[in-house]
């Protein structure tokens, strides 16, 4: 048998004992006799409490000569954490001063019951109160180092890392997508100025906007011509969309107005109906030069500026990016949906013009040769799977102690209804749930799925 165990047992023996019979033992010494100086010694301790851990732990009689020992089941009870407290001082020391030798066969039963019962209840305690210790007063009460919390460190160093890495390479595609909107400003919005580039407050120019009819068709006569020319005079690698027949998609001419809308001069009368609708109309590309008044009239396409709301001029054209992004040496290939508008829906004589365009990435086809930086494109698929399986390992580690934590509350309702007659409250069963553990198994999660397609993104498996 363990010496630790011995002295629990001999320390628990004494609390037990010190709980019968207060008053017939409180009076009561030992009186003996050291057999190494001949000195008579006054015990104040129970010797009652010794006899019953001899009989328990050897099966046999002790001997009456005193023994003194320095019982260190107390001092390993006070040390847990000063914070908590113990069952250990208080009351194993009213125990000594209460404990006697006599009639001590008679109340060996109940002893023995009183100790178990105090061996449950201190169990319970130490469990409890180590169970709402942080990971320091863990360390310092078992020596036990906290893997928990240093993965956490760990995965939040990584996770850091990761994120810079792959927001450099987003940052990258954005300002990619952002200068090819510049570059269409130019070539197919009429006068376009480079200061309309820069965001400031206040702007330095006003709204960019049509004011005659003239300017109007000027306006789509030039996006008309630019989109007609764009593989010719661009610098940039623009090409048409073609179709499933090589044939090019043509420019289309989307017209938004009111049904029916008209003034009659002098007398301030006029017909107005609220119903809009959309009118379209394509145009094929041509190397002649274009003019939108002939090719409306040609087609009976009119427009009516006091029913027109918004006209927009929508086209779309491939590139292909060979530029070096990290380890993605192959071409990017994007599809650019561009949208001029011309706003009239206020109808005050001023018609705003807007250029947007929409990126869609694709897979390029043909037969590629490029080189790959094997050892950057490695480093970062290590890095991508030692995120994956570090969140997995800290998924894992949360799950079994939000489990753990769930049986040590179930088995505290037992305890406490077993010997206390009480119940826990909702409040009280919900300090079993750590709610830091739910918030890190779902960003867990999060980031397991999110590492996942990065690898994919950076190995060109899915667009």
């Amino acid at each position: 048998m363990h010496p630790g165990w011995m002295s629990q047992a001999h320390s628990h023996m004494q609390t037990s004992a010190a709980s019968l019979d207060g008053d017939d033992w409180a009076s009561r010494r030992t009186t003996m006799k050291n057999p190494s100086t001949g000195e008579t010694l006054v015990d104040t301790r129970s010797t009652l409490a010794p006899t019953m851990a001899n009989i328990a732990i050897n099966g046999s009689e002790p001997d009456s000569t005193f023994h003194q020992d320095n019982d260190p089941s107390d001092e390993e009870m006070e040390s847990v954490h000063p914070r908590y407290g113990s069952l250990g001082s208080g009351h194993v020391e009213l125990g000594r001063q209460r404990s006697g030798v006599s009639n001590a066969p008679s109340r060996l039963g109940a002893i023995a019951g009183c100790e178990e019962h105090a061996f449950i209840m201190e169990r319970m305690r130490s469990r409890l109160r180590y169970y709402f210790m942080n990971p320091l007063e863990k360390w310092e009460t078992r020596r036990q180092f906290p893997y928990k919390l240093t993965l956490q460190l760990v995965k939040i160093f990584l996770v850091t890392l990761q994120l810079i890495l792959f927001g450099s390479y987003r940052y990258a595609s954005v300002n990619y997508t952002y200068d090819n909107r510049i570059t269409f400003s130019h070539l197919f919005i009429k006068d376009w100025d480079s200061s309309r580039e820069i965001t400031s407050y206040p702007p330095n120019t006003g709204p960019l906007a049509v004011y005659t009819k003239d300017n109007f068709y000027d306006y789509i006569d030039n996006a008309v011509n630019a989109y007609n020319n764009v593989v010719d005079t661009s610098i940039g690698p623009y090409y048409y969309h073609l179709d499933n027949e090589g044939k090019v998609f043509p420019l289309m001419i989307t017209v938004e107005e009111y049904l029916a809308a008209s003034i009659v001069p002098g007398n301030e009368s006029y017909v107005f109906d609220t119903t809009t609708i959309k009118r379209s109309i394509d145009v094929p590309v041509s190397d002649i030069p274009f003019s939108t008044r002939n090719f409306l009239a040609a087609n009976n396409f009119s427009i009516n500026f006091v029913t027109l709301l918004e006209l927009d001029i929508t086209f779309s054209l491939r590139t292909i990016r060979f530029r070096d992004l990290g380890p993605l040496k192959s071409p990017d290939c994007f599809s650019f949906k561009i949208l001029i508008s011309f706003l009239n829906r206020d109808h005050d004589g001023q018609m705003l013009v807007n250029l947007d365009s929409t990126p869609t990435k694709f897979l390029c086809k043909g037969n590629n040769k490029f080189t790959v930086n094997r050892s950057e494109k490695i480093a970062r698929s290590i890095m991508n799977y030692s995120v994956i399986v570090i969140c997995a390992l800290s998924l894992f580690l949360c799950c079994r102690a939000i489990y753990r934590a769930q049986q040590l509350k179930t088995e505290a309702v037992i305890f406490f209804r077993n010997y206390f007659n009480k119940d826990l409250t909702i409040q009280e069963r919900l300090n079993f749930l750590n709610g830091w553990y739910i918030l890190i198994i779902v960003n867990d999660i999060l980031i397991i799925i999110g590492s996942a397609v990065k690898e994919q993104i950076e190995n060109k498996v899915v667009d």
